[in-house]
């Protein structure tokens, strides 16, 4: 079977279309604004306007999308009055948390791009360990606040990502063998559903609700607020990795296989990949976040540390700089594609693949280990 793409210079003879950026003004002249916004609060931003460049660019520069108009909402009934208006003019709606979606569901071309920047508030109550956030908070925001009284909430590895996005679609991260996913500790959401009414799910509220929206949440609503359950957790980690050329992968992923089947609370993250500062050479990384204590965690490392690594970077560090590592290489702007799956183990023909396709490819192949407190429930 054969794909035939049409190029960007397009085939002589081809009908030409319309230019997308036409399609969308004309789109947006058609809308009966006046109305909507005498009743709504937030900022309105349209192709034409000086910030609409910047309002419609989303975190993975692939998703480059124009839609008719973005609307940032300053309050819940802020929400209400967008969706209903796009109900009324049958405009598509993409939710922008943090605008971390890998997919580009955080726009779209042609409908309207419901902005929750204006809406970042998160505050803890540290006696009952519960933290809120806005549907546009930040992790870094929810990470601060809660390290401020002692406490953590296990979210995902960039603090620029979205606290709604990486909730509801489950959140995996550093503590997720310890505390569980990010979706283990929701404790409740605030959500407008499609013909504007505010819901509320939790384990007894609107239980059936609450469940699908761990995991599949995009599908019901626009959600405003989360709660979260807290944990006492002190300032500092045990984090890093240890370095190998990757013809020793083999060797040391048996390493990797012992420990964690004796080690269901630490954090194991491995990569294929080329080390710039290694001048490009293939190597193998197993990277580790302790969060058992400094001397437990030296203890139970020391079986990757002691195997000789090229360099080796695990040590105590402050968990608020652990979290923001990856701010910066995963910074906007970039052209991100992944590809993802589950494997049932870590076996040599899995290690032997990964480490061919870095060989050759200019790629990183990434493995996370799941169990621990994040499989707890699962059959």
């Amino acid at each position: 079977m054969f794909r035939a793409a049409r190029s960007a210079s397009r085939w002589r003879g081809w009908p030409r279309r319309k230019r997308r950026s036409e399609k969308v003004l004309a789109r947006s002249s058609s809308l009966n604004l006046a109305e909507f916004r005498e009743r709504f609060a937030g900022e309105v931003i349209l192709p034409g306007h000086p910030d609409y460049d910047q309002a419609r660019i989303v975190w993975n520069a692939i998703a480059d999308r124009r839609p008719a108009l973005v609307v940032r909402p300053t309050s819940v009934d802020d929400v209400i009055s967008a969706i209903q208006f796009a109900g009324e003019e049958q405009l598509v709606v993409a939710v922008r948390g943090g605008a971390h979606s890998v997919a580009g569901f955080s726009t779209c071309d042609g409908g309207m791009v419901l902005d929750l920047s204006r809406m970042r508030e998160v505050t803890v109550d540290p006696v009952n360990k519960r933290a809120r956030a806005q549907g546009g908070a930040h992790l870094s925001q929810l990470d601060k606040a809660a390290q401020s009284h002692g406490l953590v909430c296990p979210v995902g590895v960039v603090g620029h990502t979205g606290v709604a996005g990486l909730t509801l679609g489950g959140g995996m991260g550093r503590l997720q063998r310890k505390l569980g996913l990010t979706v283990d500790n929701l404790v409740g959401v605030d959500l407008v559903t499609a013909n504007g009414n505010k819901i509320h799910a939790s384990e007894t509220e609107n239980p059936d609700l609450f469940w699908g929206l761990r995991g599949a949440g995009a599908n019901f609503g626009v959600a405003t607020s989360f709660e979260f359950r807290l944990h006492p957790m002190d300032g500092t980690i045990f984090q890093g990795g240890v370095v190998f050329p990757v013809e020793r992968s083999l060797e040391v992923a048996e390493h990797v296989r012992e420990f964690v089947a004796t080690h269901d609370d630490v954090h194991v993250a491995l990569a294929f990949t080329k080390d710039e500062e290694l001048e490009g050479q293939p190597v193998f990384v197993v990277g580790s976040t302790h969060a058992g204590g400094v001397d437990d965690a030296e203890r139970d490392l020391r079986v990757f540390r002691e195997l000789r690594p090229l360099r080796d970077t695990f040590g105590a560090k402050p968990y608020l700089e652990v979290q923001r590592m990856a701010d910066e290489s995963s910074g906007w702007g970039q052209r991100f594609y992944t590809k993802a799956g589950f494997l049932a183990a870590l076996s040599d023909e899995v290690v032997s693949l990964c480490a061919g396709l870095v060989d050759i490819h200019r790629t990183t192949c990434a493995l996370q280990r799941l169990g621990g407190a994040g499989m707890d429930g699962c059959s």
